[in-house]
């Protein structure tokens, strides 16, 4: 499998140790830019840390959108893999950023780090997302064929 498949493409079938490792080269990747990212806004660390503002939610919403599409496509064959659809997977990693959408837009308030709903919301779609990296992380892939290609080992 090519990096471009398995970065970009959504179809077929990844074991265990290839997700861990794409997902570690985009964790590292993120992060290097992650830290571009900031400089380029304004902002420090400091105030990154500090507290949930607009200039931050709008900084993890750039940070995080940038790699949408690869964390997705690994995410995605890997629950192909165990012999599931990807689409629940999806839908929790779309909802996520439409929730930090909302934020930014002010939807929660001015301040989301003092609204229970914007942190209730996050707090369900993380342990959501949580679930979902362990079952791609400890369940074995289904021995030979599925429904979404051959088996990778």
């Amino acid at each position: 499998m090519t990096m471009q498949q398995l970065f970009f493409r959504f179809e077929g079938r990844i074991p265990r140790q290839i997700f861990i490792l794409g997902y570690l080269f985009l964790f590292c990747l993120q992060v290097g830019s992650s830290f571009f990212l900031l400089r380029l806004s304004g902002l420090t660390i400091e105030d990154y840390m500090k507290q949930v503002t607009q200039a931050t939610l709008g900084f993890d919403l750039m940070s995080n959108l940038i790699f949408s599409w690869s964390h997705l496509a690994l995410g995605i064959k890997r629950l192909h893999d165990v012999g599931w659809s990807g689409m629940s997977y999806l839908a929790v990693y779309c909802a996520l950023m439409l929730v930090y959408l909302m934020a930014l837009m002010g939807v929660f308030s001015i301040t989301p780090n003092e609204n229970s709903t914007f942190w209730g919301m996050v707090s369900l779609l993380g342990m959501a997302s949580f679930v979902f990296f362990a079952i791609m992380v400890l369940l074995p892939g289904v021995k030979g064929d599925n429904g979404y290609g051959s088996d990778p080992l």
